[in-house]
């Protein structure tokens, strides 16, 4: 069997050290000297910006303030028509009434088209 030499240091088939520390080097320029430059060309951004006071909100839809508050009002309306009896369409007499009184309603009227649950004496 023939011998083979040991590897010394690192694989050849790596990157050479020196491009890493250049790249390296590269970047951390880049970061230090944009921001100046953007300055350089942009002389009154340092001083202007942040929003204007009364401009008008946008339209719909908004982004949420406070997402609490508003689900806690949705909540409440929905728990309200619910529970309350009102007018659908009032052209065809649709109504909307509380989620209980319906109930009693469909078990003494039944749904037209289903079978009737009631059992046979």
């Amino acid at each position: 069997m023939s011998q083979a030499s040991e590897p010394h240091g690192y694989e050849p088939s790596d990157a050479d050290p020196r491009l890493l520390g250049a790249i390296a080097g590269g970047i951390a320029v880049f970061v230090i000297v944009v921001p100046f430059l953007l300055l350089g060309l942009f002389p009154g951004s340092a001083t202007r910006g942040g929003i204007e006071r009364g401009l008008q909100p946008p339209p719909q839809p908004r982004l949420q303030v406070n997402a609490r508050a508003d689900l806690a009002a949705s909540r409440e309306r929905e728990a309200r028509m619910l529970e309350s009896y009102g007018w659908i369409d009032r052209s065809r007499g649709a109504v909307h009434v509380p989620i209980e009184r319906a109930m009693e309603l469909v078990l003494q009227r039944g749904l037209p088209g289903w079978a009737s649950t009631e059992t046979p004496k």
